[in-house]
């Protein structure tokens, strides 16, 4: 169904106007969360930076533990991809 230029300008102002609505809604959560952290970061005198993080990041930070290679299963890895590629 094509619209016609009115009905278009008349859409595209009511499209505008709700993302500009979302865009304020959005705005403001991030700043009651910064207020939190904030809050935060003072009450458990932690830098702000690490209440963020904390905060935003959630449980990656906890899960983001460095995890070493077996040299026996890359050296298994590495004969199984030289068997299958000579197959």
């Amino acid at each position: 169904m094509k619209l016609s230029a009115q009905a278009r300008k008349v859409v595209t102002a009511d499209q505008r106007a709700r993302r500009a609505a979302f865009d304020e809604d959005v705005a403001k959560i991030w700043q009651s969360n910064m207020e939190a952290c904030q809050e935060l970061a003072a009450k458990h005198h932690k830098p702000l930076r690490r209440c963020q993080d904390a905060v935003f990041l959630g449980s990656k930070m906890a899960n983001g533990s460095h995890k070493v290679v077996s040299k026996w299963k890359a050296f298994v890895a590495a004969m199984v991809k030289e068997v299958n590629a000579g197959t």
